[in-house]
């Protein structure tokens, strides 16, 4: 048997490493995926992985800055001084 190739036993022809062959069958947690990947906006998942690890931080830091303001509008409606 030539190394390069792969085999049943060992699917990427290296020892070892052998991958269980993927079922076509769907199981009830295939059902539960198809649920979740609804609501899923690949948009967004696609432009937060273009961005840089600075453009990131950048991002996160707004939305806290915007946490905060509704905490203290909160804060102040309840008539609580901030």
């Amino acid at each position: 048997m030539d190394d390069d190739k792969p085999s049943a036993e060992c699917p990427h022809g290296q020892a070892g490493s052998a991958v269980p062959a993927m079922s076509t069958e769907r199981s009830s947690m295939d059902d539960v995926l198809d649920v979740y990947k609804r609501g899923l906006d690949l948009t967004l998942i696609r432009q937060r992985a273009a961005m840089t690890v600075q453009e990131r931080f950048d991002s996160m830091a707004v939305a806290m800055r915007q946490v905060e303001e509704v905490r203290r509008a909160g804060s102040i409606a309840r008539g609580i001084r901030p």
